[in-house]
């Protein structure tokens, strides 16, 4: 979905073309409107926008004015000018700028769509051919490269410190200040779980680092690695050299979010990956740089629940910080991965790869047996500790005999101990997951009801419900069947005929009232949900 603003002063040609380009099925486009420079400057600073259209000449901002805002901040954006025939020497400099173009108002409304449709094309293509993409035979391999990896691991973790001079930076070409607070954030595929070859995991794996380092080459300073569990781990600081101002920071979380919005995108197109990304709400300094990572490692195990999904707020609550300590081998870590996301089949697959050959052995003191089985009862232990669950567990399983493997006459009941207290864990789970999607479902619900008159869009929403726009529209279409766009069209409707019903009420004020401020906008929505005309409407409740 590509974000398109329309910027003009005079309302009229806002309202029309937003009508527009709402109404167009075949664009993926999530349209948005401003009436002044004021306003589009507003909508820059608070979501990633991928068009505009605008008029190139209006009372408070000149195009040109508007464009270099446009590119201080989305540089991908593709910029369409409306402009007169009087205004070509001073459009002659606007679109010497790469991804710009014009179109004449005199030309009519199906010359602004094909420009739009152009530039729809222009930015799939760019995601398409990968120029963002290096050659891995460039990088890998470089010694500088492991070293630098290495010490940020250790650095994240706590193992390693600073020198006071920060010359070991300068050495391992880590581009960062490290007299400065850094902004992270932690990215994961799903997919590279079930990838069993290890070659094709990690070739994969560089492929996605490249694709992120491309789009955050040119956004502000950064460096990424991976930690041992694959999870793509982001280190920023604004491009200023001394960035003080809280509105520096603020601008780069705004600025990530949008870019690794677009890094998903060319994931799925290049890659066929859904990568899902967390970012830290704040900075944080490189000696609490270990605490913040363990809450968006944490974070990150609730983001890849359902499909795609990029998480901007406040720092997380860290309670899976020892399960990160655990040190538990790849099978037993999987194990806890697909319980924390509610996968039951693969949570069986997995318990049922670690229990087949411990269900064959005949004794009970066999020191690798008891290794294997307190392999998986350690981290299934911190687990429901992590999480508080030992309450709800104590009605429903009896845990007295999970760490006493001794209490048992055979490996195949011990193990069938356990595969009952995963099941009910997994139960446990897929009801707080429900909990948790129907309160989402409830505040959004409620605000629309309350917000009816008001700007209900994407991004709206899901700054409501700290979301990603574009993962809110499906997860709203995932737990309730219907569009997010035709609930809210249901609902203005339902609301305006209430309106309609009271005599005191005009038309045109029932429209406004639910967030129609063109009137014939509001009769053509009311006319094909309902049937009559909103005045055919009035009327017939008047009899």
């Amino acid at each position: 979905m590509y974000r398109l603003l329309i910027v003009d002063d005079e309302e009229i040609i806002v309202n029309g073309l937003y009508e527009i380009f709402s109404s167009l099925k075949d664009l993926p486009l999530d349209v948005y409107k401003a009436y002044s420079g004021k306003e589009a400057l507003e909508w820059l600073s608070r979501c990633r926008i991928d068009l505009v259209v605008s008029d190139i000449q209006m009372p408070e901002m000149d195009g040109l004015e508007l464009l270099e805002l446009i590119r201080s901040r989305w540089s991908w954006c593709r910029v369409i000018f409306l402009t007169g025939h009087s205004n070509f020497d001073y459009l002659y400099k606007a679109v010497q700028e790469p991804h710009v173009s014009y179109v004449l108002k005199s030309e009519g409304h199906e010359k602004v769509i094909k420009a739009v449709e152009a530039a729809v094309v222009s930015l799939k293509e760019e995601l398409r051919q990968g120029d963002l993409k290096r050659s891995m035979d460039e990088s890998m391999g470089r010694l500088t490269v492991a070293l630098q990896k290495d010490f940020l691991v250790r650095l994240m973790k706590g193992r390693e410190s600073l020198s006071p001079d920060g010359g070991l930076f300068e050495k391992l070409s880590i581009p960062l200040s490290p007299g400065l607070p850094v902004l992270m954030a932690a990215g994961s595929a799903e997919a590279f779980l079930e990838t069993e070859d290890y070659w094709e995991r990690n070739e994969r794996l560089f492929a996605m680092k490249q694709l992120t380092e491309g789009y955050m080459s040119l956004r502000c300073k950064f460096v990424s690695f991976f930690d041992e569990n694959y999870r793509l781990i982001l280190l920023m600081q604004p491009a200023k050299p001394d960035p003080k101002p809280p509105e520096d920071w603020l601008k780069l979380v705004v600025l990530v979010n949008g870019t690794l919005e677009l890094v998903q995108s060319a994931c799925k197109e290049n890659l066929k990956l859904s990568v899902s990304f967390v970012i830290a709400g704040n900075h944080c300094s490189f000696e609490t740089m270990a605490e913040m990572y363990r809450e968006l490692a944490a974070r990150l195990n609730f983001c890849l629940e359902e499909g795609i999904e990029t998480v901007t707020g406040e720092r997380g609550s860290g309670h899976t910080a020892e399960l990160e300590k655990a040190g538990v081998k790849w099978s037993a870590h999987l194990l806890i991965r697909y319980l924390e996301l509610g996968k039951q089949e693969l949570v069986s697959e997995v318990l049922n790869g670690l229990f087949v050959p411990l269900k064959k052995v005949k004794s009970m003191n066999s020191p690798v047996a008891l290794e294997a089985y307190y392999r998986v009862v350690l981290p299934v232990l911190s687990y429901i500790n992590s999480y508080g669950l030992m309450e709800k567990l104590a009605f429903r399983y009896g845990m007295h005999r999970l760490t006493k493997a001794d209490s048992f006459e055979s490996w195949e009941l011990a193990c069938g101990y356990v595969e009952g207290l995963v099941k009910i864990l997994l139960e446990i789970r897929q009801e707080d997951q429900a909990l948790a999607r129907n309160d989402t479902i409830s505040v959004i619900l409620d605000f629309i009801s309350r917000h009816l008159g008001e700007d209900l869009s994407l991004v709206r929403l899901s700054e409501e419900v700290n979301f990603n726009p574009s993962y809110l529209s499906r997860f709203f279409k995932l737990s309730t069947g219907m569009n997010l766009s035709d609930y809210i069209e249901n609902e203005r409707m339902e609301r305006a005929k209430e309106f309609l019903c009271d005599p005191r009420r005009k038309v045109n004020e029932a429209g406004q009232m639910v967030g129609y401020e063109n009137a014939a906008s509001f009769t053509r929505v009311f006319r094909k949900k309902v049937g009559l005309s909103p005045v055919e409407y009035k009327e017939m409740q008047r009899k």
